[in-house]
């Protein structure tokens, strides 16, 4: 979701890929926010949410076909959440609300503190409702955000897969990056990026933490399911930590320590609300 500025080209052959930290990434202070706030995300069981938002993903960019015999990335999708254990029942409502088209998905779009941009992603029956929703659990933050005009933030972000892979294989050797190159390369992915987070929890020496620090190889959403196949088909002692779909920006602001405090606040009363699946900014 978030990213840093460092980029180095490295020297390869046939493809070439940037390491660069990607998410999570740039001022140690919201690093640290963020981090404790992704262990809270998976408390919420937000693997699960991950597989339903790809099984979403895959209707509504097919054009609501929920037959996986004539959607493939569907199949696909379901064949994932089924492996992930998420409950039959869960993936079965999420089909039908699909099929009823009660439930659509939104993006909020908004300027935060420091002039940052918020993305809010999420799944709402009513989308009226729901903004309601937003305005009221945000009315501590007045004068701290607007609401942005539809399209007017989201063409400055860019949708992307990411596949990410443990440091150790499940034999407990460790996965260098020379290795993780090799693996992007053959899998066909765009760059390897090193979330900042994992980065500053290895140098505090965290060891819970630590045991979750990855390697991320980004690829274009659509090939999604394509790289992670191929790791699980050609590299079955690799361990797949997590997959899924998020925005990126294009470009980043920086802001003051006080102006992220307010906006780590200010994510933090967006992730409250139950519509919300996922939220984004753009700041390093």
């Amino acid at each position: 979701m978030f990213a840093s500025n460092l980029v180095f080209q490295l020297r390869l052959v046939p493809r070439m890929i940037s390491l660069s930290s990607v998410r999570f990434a740039g001022h140690n202070k919201w690093s640290n926010i963020r981090h404790v706030k992704a262990a809270k995300d998976v408390a919420k069981g937000q693997i699960i949410n991950r597989h339903l938002l790809l099984i979403k993903h895959a209707i509504t960019s097919s054009g609501g076909v929920v037959d996986p015999k004539i959607n493939d990335k569907l199949a696909d999708a379901l064949a994932e959440a089924r492996k992930a254990e998420v409950p039959a029942a869960t993936i079965e409502r999420t089909l039908k609300r699909a099929l009823e088209k009660k439930a659509k998905p939104f993006l909020f779009e908004l300027v935060g503190p420091g002039n940052s941009y918020i993305l809010v992603e999420g799944e709402t029956d009513n989308l009226g409702s729901t903004r309601s929703t937003v305005k009221q659990q945000l009315r501590d933050f007045k004068g701290l955000y607007n609401w942005a005009r539809e399209g007017a933030l989201k063409h400055l972000f860019i949708q992307r897969g990411v596949v990410k892979i443990s440091r150790t294989d499940k034999d407990g050797n460790e996965i260098d990056f020379d290795a993780a190159e090799v693996i992007g390369i053959e899998a066909g992915a765009e760059e390897i990026s090193v979330p900042e987070e994992e980065e500053e929890s290895k140098r505090n020496k965290d060891a819970d933490a630590e045991a979750n620090i990855t390697w991320d190889l980004m690829v274009s959403k659509d090939d999604l399911f394509r790289v992670k196949g191929f790791i699980e088909k050609n590299r079955p002692d690799l361990v797949i930590k997590d997959f899924c779909i998020e925005y990126f920006p294009r470009s980043y602001v920086e802001i003051d320590d006080k102006a992220i405090q307010k906006l780590s606040e200010l994510v933090d009363a967006l992730d409250e609300i139950a519509e919300v699946q996922k939220i984004y900014v753009n700041i390093k």
